[in-house]
């Protein structure tokens, strides 16, 4: 689980919403409270994304890294395991910024959807998975590029 201080669900007064996207999927992050601060946790988690890309070593949703293939292999859930290669990009929105996950392959689509869904789900329900590395500093993905 992702630290209170760095995840975007753990700002006070933050609201979370997932939407399909044709290539891949969005997840709005908003808050009536600070601002500056929501953007920043989502931006830098679209970092630690965009540094593992390709790699084959994207977290588990629970601080544990995995390899291609993950622990349990691919016959585990869509939403276990590691998540799917993709690129993150930041869009700015009132009130807060879209993490924009841009599947690599196109066959892993619907497997970030739901990987990136059941991550929504466990926000909802109080906990923080979705700051998927947790790695050292990385450069960080500035807002509308």
């Amino acid at each position: 689980m992702a630290p209170p201080e760095t995840c975007p669900a753990a700002v006070p007064g933050a609201n979370v919403s997932v939407q399909e996207k044709d290539d891949g999927v969005a997840m709005t992050f908003t808050t009536k409270g600070d601002v500056a601060e929501l953007r920043k946790r989502v931006e830098a988690m679209a970092a630690r994304i965009n540094a593992h890309a390709g790699t084959g070593m994207m977290g588990d949703g629970m601080g544990r890294m995995r390899g291609r293939g993950g622990m349990m292999g691919d016959a585990g859930a869509a939403y276990r395991g590691m998540m799917p290669n993709a690129r993150a990009s930041i869009e700015p929105v009132d009130d807060g910024a879209r993490l924009v996950l841009t599947s690599q392959d196109p066959a892993d689509r619907d497997r970030l959807r739901a990987y990136v869904q059941h991550h929504e789900a466990m926000m909802h329900g109080g906990q923080c998975p979705m700051d998927m590395m947790q790695m050292g500093p990385v450069g960080g993905a500035m807002m509308g590029r």
